[in-house]
């Protein structure tokens, strides 16, 4: 009872205390005073409320927009930098201080020049210097680690010399044979690289010209089906050299004879018509003449050139040439002019000295052109960017070449599989044009290149490699992150899984035939 008499008047003190804060506060209101003061507190604080939330809202819009701010207050214009790799959840240094980001991430740094190191444990470092310029975005999504351990490891094993070991364009498939059985031919899916296998494919043998002796197989091209490649067969029949050009199929049932079906000279060349299986450029190399022709049809266009020495074909219309006979002028004794013919528009880009080699590229890149011309008597190559939409002041005017890459008797040029860089080299001597920064370099590679490669080759949109000493090097485009790795005979080169996660070589067994090796990139 005591007890409920407590809590009762505790109870009545509560409600006294409420009532008597109402009417005080009622009371203040009354105060004209006291009702200025509250409402010049309530109008500051929606006021620094306000301004709080403007400032964040700018500081965030600043953000957005490419800007940062530094210790010292200042805001500055910083760049955007994405970073990924293979294996991703690297740690990332940036002068040599590690960030809390890992890949794949993004950063904003100010500008200038920084060390980024991309490390993880079991694998060799990432190194690159990089300028960064405000408003700039750069993506660095092309690095891989590769191990400090290479495991390799045997696939498959031939039993004697092989014909021909060849990569499809997406990397995917693989597709091999032997010189004594060339009527079957291994087929694997390098999709599968962690159970690899191969499938025999048997074809017609009839398809063959029969001969005394095979000397050689040359694979020409892969058609666009991924499907479908061109070879070269080499061969001795009554005691005489011949040559017979086969289009290959991996599925065996659509293996065709060219040169038969054809009738192709002994001095024609053929290649892929808009890497189509069934069509064809038809070159003679004794009267220069480039042609057009199909299998069992009509030909796909009515091209018809001449005096060609060399070209390079890019879709259903477009080829790019070398000829002694220029377009509406006379011959110049001791040259040779580049034009190039994109479906009824032609253009003569540039003469050039005549010379036992020429070199030709042509490629889109970001919605333009892009064509890469030279000679083996030249000190480098010239690139044209949409030579064709070039306003001239007379009609006997040539385009303005867009850059010229300096090298000593250029011997070969390509496009990197991004279509981004450009390469021109004489053996290991490099001049690299970067299309998207306008950066160029100019180097020799330290690896002889063990013969019978003549250059390196691109690995991909940004590397290049190629096989020296017996071993597989890669190096990126401007000759950094050099690395050696696993081992591999030269004459077969090296072939890399669609994901990069795989390398694979062919090398020397115990009993001296070849065998098809594979290389983990990814540590388990």
């Amino acid at each position: 009872m005591f007890l409920s008499l407590r809590l009762i008047r505790g109870r009545i003190f509560d409600d006294l205390a409420w009532s008597c804060g109402i009417l005080k506060r009622a009371m203040d209101f009354l105060n004209p005073r006291k009702e200025r003061f509250h409402r010049a507190f309530l109008i500051t604080s929606y006021c620094l409320i306000g301004i709080a939330i403007a400032l964040l809202s700018w500081v965030l819009l600043k953000q957005t927009d490419g800007y940062c701010f530094s210790r010292d207050g200042t805001v500055n214009r910083c760049g955007l930098v994405f970073v990924s790799s293979q294996p991703k959840g690297a740690d990332v240094f940036i002068d040599g201080v590690e960030r809390s980001f890992r890949t794949n991430g993004k950063i904003n740094l100010q500008s200038g020049e920084y060390a980024f190191r991309v490390s993880r444990t079991g694998y060799q470092d990432w190194k690159r210097t990089i300028t960064v310029v405000g408003g700039d975005v750069q993506r660095f999504d092309y690095p891989i680690l590769f191990p400090n351990k290479l495991k390799t490891t045997n696939t498959l094993s031939f039993t004697g010399q092989l014909a021909f070991l060849t990569q499809s364009p997406s990397r995917r498939w693989l597709v091999g044979s032997e010189v004594a059985a060339p009527s079957q031919i291994q087929v694997i899916d390098l999709r599968n690289n962690k159970d690899l296998s191969s499938e025999t494919v048997s074809i017609e043998s009839s398809v063959f010209t029969v001969a005394d002796s095979v000397q050689s197989w040359k694979v020409v091209e892969w058609s666009s089906d991924e499907r479908h490649f061109l070879t070269l067969r080499s061969f001795t029949a009554e005691g005489s050299a011949a040559q017979e050009y086969i289009v290959m199929d991996r599925a065996g049932t659509q293996v065709r004879n060219v040169t038969r079906e054809l009738q192709l000279q002994p001095t024609d060349q053929v290649h892929f018509f808009d890497k189509k299986y069934d069509k064809f450029y038809v070159y003679n190399t004794e009267t220069k003449g480039l042609r057009t022709a199909r299998l069992g049809g009509e030909p796909p266009t009515s091209l018809q050139l001449n005096r060609v020495f060399a070209y390079k074909t890019y879709g259903d219309d477009t080829v790019l040439y070398v000829t002694d006979a220029p377009l509406g002028g006379t011959p110049k004794t001791g040259s040779v002019s580049v034009v190039l013919q994109q479906g009824t528009r032609s253009s003569m880009l540039r003469q050039l000295p005549v010379a036992e080699r020429y070199v030709l590229d042509i490629a889109q890149y970001e919605g333009k052109w892009y064509v890469v011309a030279g000679s083996s008597a030249l000190k480098g190559v010239y690139v044209f960017r949409n030579p064709l939409d070039a306003v001239l002041a007379r009609p006997t005017d040539t385009p303005h070449p867009f850059r010229f890459l300096r090298l000593v008797s250029p011997q070969y040029v390509a496009f990197s599989a991004n279509a981004r860089f450009i390469v021109a080299a004489n053996r290991q001597n490099h001049a690299v044009y970067d299309l998207e920064q306008d950066d160029t370099y100019l180097y020799k590679a330290i690896d002889a290149i063990d013969p019978p490669q003549e250059h390196a080759t691109w690995m991909d949109g940004d590397r290049l490699s190629y096989i020296s000493a017996g071993k597989v090097v890669v190096y990126e485009y401007d000759n950094i992150n050099r690395r050696v790795l696993q081992p591999g005979l030269p004459e077969y080169g090296v072939f890399f899984a669609p994901d990069y996660r795989y390398g694979y070589t062919v090398r020397s067994s115990g009993s001296g035939a070849p065998e098809l090796a594979q290389t983990a990139y990814i540590l388990p």
